[in-house]
């Protein structure tokens, strides 16, 4: 080996690179076919898993061979080299599993020296900037939201296929500026950009859009600042997000929470919501008639201050039994009870309206939010005074005729509109022969139990025949009450219809006496007006009622014998009847 040659050696065991020294080997007409190996270095060894002695001497194309996955066109580099180029190029190798920037270069003629530059890592780092790149890229290009790359000036650099939709224009490029294009004046999208660019500050705003040819957009901009590697401002990175829905939404749902108020404002009932802390925060004009207490001084306090107006002292009321886990004890109302997740309850409380008082109807109810969560409570109170007053009166009007009713010298009763007994009175009791808690209930025909007195058949119940035709109803004669004990008693009665305030019929009343006595009375005066008080024979009427009855004159000739009496009246004179 020539003394060129012999100093390779030496320069190639001081690479840390894989190195090796190849003679080219040419055909007859000078054309580069092959290559041995002269000389290699360590790293060259280790690379190949080769001793030195097994590797030098041999051909590269039969090393290359061993090995078909390594797709380096090495003859085509050994060409280079020999034509005074220097040849470089990338490849994999299998072997190592590693990447190899490849140079080759003539060091002597015929002769070619082969450096190996492992350049895995730089490989990886730039496959995963590039696996970024194309991430963010696909993020810029793909984003939901509007972005648009600004530099100092305002100057659109780049923007996406979402800023598109959203402005409906694509400007890009120096002669485009963000304030020019995106929004006319765009006054705060000017200051924003000043004080994101002069004070590095991030700047979130939102904002309406006249968008060409559609309805005015809602957007919400976000300004974040662009730095260089020597941390100087470059640009200004502005993301767009259309929230024109959710502004919408927002909107409704404001305008259906301010007619919410509205209708909680003016309610006829006083009102109050407290949120699940216990703090007043609806306090409507009712509830300031009632307490006396403007809702600009209640809103917003807690620790029971809505029970001060009504009871002189902080105590709970009954919105807090609804919120309390346990139901806490409210002695001071008449009643409270559950009704479809709400608690009602009444009270009197002395000290309303300047110490005059009221009774009050209470109602409450927890609040709940859209996943279910209680989020407080509300309360409404209704002044039921007069509707108090007015069953205090009813109460007293009704037990008055209930006692007036009850006292009358005939027997009384009241059905419902089914017939059935509701109230009878003691003298209905006597006839019937049933008390007032046994009759209750029952149908009027088992408990007024009346026949004709010459048939025995059942006569029809008055009070249905009321209630079918709407009529009073009398009964007819010869009528006879069956009492429970089997006594017989001749009646009269009279059914009416009981009406409510609409005409409907709610029930029916019937009144009847006891026509025995009466009976007898009429039967004495009957027998009275047709004889003689003193003998006992028929007197004068009777005969001419005889006459009449008997039309006297179909039957003629007819005898008649006359007597005196004078002298019969002479003896009852003289010695009395």
């Amino acid at each position: 080996m020539e003394s060129g040659a012999l100093a390779m050696p030496c320069f190639m065991e001081r690479l840390p690179d894989p190195c090796a020294c190849q003679q080219v080997l040419t055909d007859s007409l000078g054309h580069p076919v092959d290559c041995v190996l002269l000389e290699v270095n360590q790293a060259f060894e280790e690379m190949w898993g080769l001793s030195r002695d097994q590797l030098i001497g041999r051909r590269i194309s039969r090393l290359f061979s061993d090995i078909p996955q390594i797709s380096w066109d090495w003859l085509s580099s050994a060409r280079a080299a020999l034509s005074g180029e220097s040849s470089s190029a990338q490849y994999f190798f299998p072997p190592a599993q590693k990447w190899y920037d490849i140079t080759v270069f003539t060091y002597e003629p015929g002769r070619l020296a082969v450096i190996f530059h492992d350049i895995t890592d730089l490989k990886q780092e730039n496959q995963a900037l590039q696996e970024s790149q194309d991430w963010y890229s696909n993020l810029f290009k793909k984003a939901p939201i509007g972005i648009v790359f600004v530099d100092t000036q305002g100057n659109v650099i780049r923007s996406n296929s979402r800023a598109l939709e959203i402005y409906g224009t694509h400007p890009q490029g120096p002669e485009n500026n963000v304030v020019n294009v995106y929004q006319p004046p765009f006054d705060r999208a000017s200051k924003a950009l000043r004080i994101c660019m002069g004070q590095k500050e991030v700047q979130i705003f939102e904002d309406y859009y006249p968008h060409p040819g559609k309805n005015s957009l809602y957007l919400r901009y976000r300004m974040n600042p662009k730095y260089d590697a020597n941390g100087d401002i470059t640009g200004i990175i502005i993301s767009v997000e259309d929230i024109t829905e959710g502004q919408r939404a927002q909107q409704k749902l404001q305008e259906a929470h301010r007619q919410l108020e509205q209708i909680i404002e003016h309610l006829p009932d006083a009102t109050m919501i407290i949120n699940e802390a216990g703090q007043i925060i609806f306090w409507n004009r009712e509830m300031e008639k009632m307490s006396g207490v403007p809702k600009e001084q209640i809103i917003g306090q807690g620790d029971y201050a809505y029970a001060v107006p009504f009871y002189g002292k902080r105590r709970p009321v009954l919105i807090d039994r609804v919120l309390a886990s346990d139901s806490q004890p409210l002695d001071q109302f008449d009643f409270i009870h559950a009704e479809n997740g709400r608690q009602v309850g009444e009270i009197y409380v002395p000290r309303l309206y300047h110490g005059q008082g009221a009774y009050l109807l209470s109602s409450a109810t927890k609040l709940y939010d859209i996943e279910g969560n209680t989020i407080g409570a509300i309360e409404t109170i209704r002044d039921i005074t007069k509707r108090k007053n007015l069953e205090i009166m009813l109460f007293l009007e009704k037990e008055q005729f209930k006692t007036t009713l009850l006292s009358i010298g005939d027997g009384f009763i009241s059905t419902d509109p089914q017939g059935q007994v509701v109230l009878m009175n003691q003298i209905a009791e006597l006839l019937t022969g049933w008390s007032q808690d046994q009759a209750r209930g029952r149908p009027l025909e088992e408990v007024f139990h009346i026949i004709n007195e010459f048939t025995g058949e059942r006569c029809e119940n008055p009070v249905q025949k009321v209630l079918e035709t709407g009529s009073i109803v009398e009964l007819a004669n010869h009528t006879i009450l069956l009492s429970r004990d089997g006594s017989r008693r001749p009646i009269e009665d009279s059914a009416a219809p009981i009406r409510d305030e609409g005409g409907q019929i709610n029930g029916v009343v019937l009144v009847f006496r006891d026509f025995t006595a009466r009976r007898e009375k009429q039967a004495r005066i009957e027998y009275l007006s047709y004889h003689d008080q003193t003998t006992g024979l028929f007197n004068r009427r009777y005969m001419e009622e005889e006459v009449k009855e008997r039309k006297i004159f179909r039957e003629l000739p007819l005898s008649v014998i006359m007597a005196d009496v004078n002298g019969l009246k002479l003896t009852n004179d003289v010695f009395g009847h």
